[in-house]
């Protein structure tokens, strides 16, 4: 499983991270890194820098630089995305985005792709956060990330 930056900071922004990570193993490429802890000042950002140092976050590197750069190139796409489309895709692994773009290229090259929202429906399913936690956790989401309408009510239904 690999994350990237946006999703990485959502989970930590949210509260969640800790959560989610302590029965999976959780990868992020060096850009991630890069990107995620670069303003040390944030909270997100010390706990994810931490978490690193615990090494409950795994840092990985890339074989193909030349579709990582085509990706860039041809998708406008960030280098951290770019990086984790093409781990997911060597390693045939699930990618965790909340990048627009990244989503839709996952679809372009079928590649398995979750969202902190989903995310946060799967902890509430599994049991690991009650109901009242869940929807503060929804709150944050729809305030910090950039959802569509209509994965807001399909999470408001699945929270039910």
């Amino acid at each position: 499983m690999i994350v990237d930056s946006s999703t990485l900071i959502l989970l930590a922004k949210t509260g969640i991270l800790d959560l989610f990570i302590e029965d999976r193993k959780l990868n992020i490429t060096k850009k991630v890194k890069d990107e995620v802890i670069a303003e040390k000042k944030t909270i997100d950002s010390k706990l994810i820098e931490q978490r690193i140092k615990e090494n409950k976050i795994s840092i990985t590197e890339i074989k193909d630089d030349s579709f990582y750069n085509k990706l860039i190139k041809e998708f406008n796409l960030g280098k951290g995305e770019a990086e984790s489309i093409v781990f997911a895709l060597e390693e045939k692994t699930i990618l965790l985005t909340d990048d627009k773009k990244a989503i839709n290229i996952c679809k372009i090259f079928n590649i398995k792709f979750t969202t902190a929202m989903n995310i946060l429906v799967k902890l509430y399913q599994e049991k690991k956060i009650d109901k009242i936690r869940a929807e503060a956790i929804f709150k944050k989401l729809k305030k910090f990330g950039r959802y569509s309408n209509e994965i807001i009510e399909k999470v408001e239904e699945d929270l039910k």
